[in-house]
């Protein structure tokens, strides 16, 4: 892989190597104790039954059922795998998940039990084409009362269909029984060679599929798959699978006490500590190696406030999430053949994620540097420890550059400062020239000054002089501003802007 390739954005994480004889090689997250927890209450579980695995976007959901799924067979389980939004083209879930069971049961088997196998997928195939997901709307009952729960709980504008004729009826619920005792002897089959361990089904990403999909899987496999020796198991982000269920039947609907039903164990998957969350996060989405660019100055300050921001922000790693995902998208956007500050970068970046009121009013020059510097260390307990360190003179620098920018007089042909807006900046400069009242005696405080007038400065170096080139200080406005427009312009995923 050449080095450029090495400094691309990544728009969907590294697939995580698991091994299969060391499936917690790579756990960057520390999984392993919710997957061995969960193991064993598989374990003591002899089914039917469903698990629901609850964590939220981007809490690598997909990661941990490979590591888990490793684990389980490691431990004599037989384990399907199926991922729900790669099917979810299917107009029948059931379909779906009858052929990836009798796909993941071929591999498993061998001998007598194959021709088992082979008869199930027969018998899939008859189900399906009765149209299995209307064999429950017509009340035909697979478990006690299952079909005419359902019809009850279709949303009030749906009719539910007239009965189904007596004899008809007795055929098709004769047809389930037979896939159903079908189901069930290849499964306790499979348990009796794995020292009485359950089959396990692990579904991956229901909560991306389209509503209508998501809601007849969980039918599907909760009254066409529930036989004894078979457990299910859902990961899922329920928040957003709720939300899913009320776009079917409504927002007055109650969509989390629906899923309940559905679930027999319901587990939220522990956030990981943050600092292993950001690790894998800057990691994902090739940050450092983006912000190492030959055009990008600053760059190992810049990855350090990012790193210091993003452990002690006190928003959800989610957010977090969101505004690492931005930041990628605004440095692959970046003009190459132009010079950028790292830091200029991050700093407008956690102002946007974190500030947005501030951020906006930043940019129509409505706050004094005084203001913005207050505003950034004191409103975020993330940055608070900053302001006394070398860094934090530095995101002071670039706070007064900010305003200098964009409060800006025109004076004919000229620009100039606005001095009422830039009262810290008059400061500093008077705690650094001798002879002035303000003139800061101790070395230390005197060269904590001329950090922040350096970083001042590197970002609209030509406001130092006394006559300004009105050019290069509308090159450093244009440069700001194209940051700016790409922060605006990359919509975070799944999640409103932060206020």
């Amino acid at each position: 892989m050449s080095d450029e390739q090495t400094r691309n954005i990544r728009l969907q994480p590294v697939e995580v190597e698991v091994p299969p004889g060391e499936p917690f090689r790579n756990d960057k997250l520390h999984r392993k104790e919710s997957i061995e927890a969960l193991t064993n209450v598989l374990r003591n579980i002899e089914g039917p039954g469903v698990v629901a695995v609850d964590a939220g976007w981007g809490m690598g959901k997909t990661t941990f059922l490979r590591m888990w799924a490793q684990h389980l067979r490691s431990e004599d389980f037989p384990v399907v795998e199926f991922n729900a939004w790669q099917t979810d083209f299917a107009e029948d879930p059931f379909i779906a998940l009858s052929s990836e069971l009798s796909t993941g049961l071929g591999t498993l088997t061998t001998g007598p039990l194959r021709g088992k196998v082979i008869k199930l997928a027969t018998l899939s195939g008859r189900v399906a084409a009765r149209g299995s997901m209307a064999l429950l709307r017509t009340g035909v009952s697979i478990v006690p009362g299952a079909g005419n729960q359902l019809a009850k709980e279709m949303t009030p504008k749906a009719k539910v269909p007239d009965p189904t004729p007596p004899a008809l009826y007795d055929a098709k619920r004769a047809l389930l029984h037979e896939f159903r005792s079908s189901l069930e002897d290849i499964a306790a089959s499979l348990s009796e060679h794995n020292h009485g361990r359950p089959m396990v089904v692990l579904i991956d990403e229901l909560d991306r599929c389209r509503p209508t999909y998501a809601i007849e899987l969980l039918e599907a496999a909760r009254h066409f798959f529930s036989v004894d020796r078979i457990v299910f198991v859902l990961c899922l982000d329920r928040l957003q699978l709720a939300q899913s269920i009320k776009v079917i039947y409504g927002d007055s609907f109650d969509s989390d006490g629906y899923l309940r039903r559905f679930f027999d164990v319901d587990y939220r998957l522990p956030e990981p500590h943050r600092r292993d969350f950001v690790d894998a996060v800057l990691r994902d989405f090739n940050i450092k190696l983006l912000l190492q660019r030959e055009n990008v100055k600053n760059s190992g300050e810049a990855v350090t406030l990012l790193t210091h921001w993003l452990e002690r922000d006190r928003r959800s790693l989610r957010q977090s999430l969101q505004a690492v995902h931005r930041l990628a998208l605004v440095l692959a956007a970046s003009n190459q053949s132009k010079s950028y500050n790292g830091l200029v970068l991050i700093v407008l970046a956690i102002l946007k994620s974190t500030r947005h009121r501030f951020f906006i009013d930043l940019l129509n020059g409505a706050t004094s540097d005084t203001n913005a510097i207050n505003n950034v260390f004191f409103s975020d307990p993330a940055l608070q420890d900053l302001r006394s360190t070398k860094l934090g003179r530095y995101v002071e620098g670039i706070l007064i550059a900010s305003v200098a920018l964009y409060t800006c007089v025109y004076v004919g042909n000229d620009i100039a400062e606005n001095s009422e807006m830039l009262p810290r900046l008059s400061e500093l400069r008077e705690q650094t020239t001798p002879g002035t009242a303000a003139f800061v005696d101790s070395i230390i405080g005197r060269r904590h000054a001329e950090e922040i007038l350096r970083m001042y400065n590197f970002c609209c170096n030509p406001m130092q002089v006394d006559e300004p080139d009105a050019y290069n200080i509308i090159e450093d406005r244009i440069r700001l501003e194209e940051i700016v427009r790409y922060l605006e312009h990359f919509q975070p995923v799944r999640e409103s802007e932060a206020q």
